[in-house]
């Protein structure tokens, strides 16, 4: 993840954080050799399956390194679709905090930003951190109340931290949200540094994305909106 040029120190204190408070929970996909098992799902505006498809891994170019890329495939909302392990009981994780880095040659939809957790039908959205067009820009999601919305889509009511532990004690789905395009073939989107971290490492996280100042817009912190 890069937030300056000290993205390595960024990782390792997250990830020492993370061991010393909640290491069962600590989820990661750096991209460093493979997908990971990661696809691009398309949904509709009601957030049924449309269709779904491989994702494009390259070895360098990344946030940093290894990343995962893809270009708008059909005519519905296109995400990437997290693997097994980011799915389960991650209870662990309440009050910490989900983060990913998002490069996109384009950004004329708001629903590009659109981050869901699903539990079986229950389905939560939070909104992505507001990229800057042709560069990596970071997002850090707190896993608490005042930042998810009841539904699909960010428009519905916010969800309570109570709702929100549900869902994270069994989690059957994770989307990060890539429609930043408003036709087929538009945008092509990356992600790399994606990262479910409990609330030590989450803590790290936060910290230096409210020290990015005035950065935070671009990269960092997204705030509920």
């Amino acid at each position: 993840m890069r937030l300056s040029g000290t993205s390595g120190l960024v990782l390792t204190a997250v990830m020492t954080l993370s061991s010393a408070g909640a290491s069962a929970g600590f989820v990661e996909s750096l991209f460093s050799d493979t997908s990971e098992g990661w696809k691009v799902q398309t949904r509709t505006l009601a957030g049924a399956v449309a269709g779904n498809y491989p994702v494009t891994w390259l070895a360098a170019g990344g946030d940093p390194d290894g990343f995962i890329r893809m270009t708008d495939p059909d005519a519905f909302y296109s995400f990437f679709h997290a693997p097994l392990s980011f799915t389960g009981d991650l209870s662990s994780c309440a009050g910490g905090a989900l983060s990913f880095s998002i490069r996109t040659n384009v950004d004329s939809l708001a629903e590009g930003r659109w981050v869901v957790l699903e539990s079986g039908g229950i389905r939560l959205t939070a909104l992505a951190a507001d990229p800057m067009v042709d560069q990596w820009t970071q997002s850090v999601i707190p896993l608490v109340a005042g930042h998810w919305h009841v539904g699909f889509g960010a428009d519905g009511p916010l969800a309570s931290q109570e709702l929100i532990e549900s869902v994270l004690g069994n989690v059957t789905a994770l989307l990060i949200g890539a429609e930043y395009g408003s036709a087929i073939g538009a945008e092509t989107v990356g992600l790399d540094s994606v990262m479910i971290t409990p609330a030590p490492g989450a803590l790290a996280l936060l910290l230096l994305a409210a020290g990015a100042g005035g950065r935070r817009r671009r990269a960092g912190y997204a705030h509920h909106a």
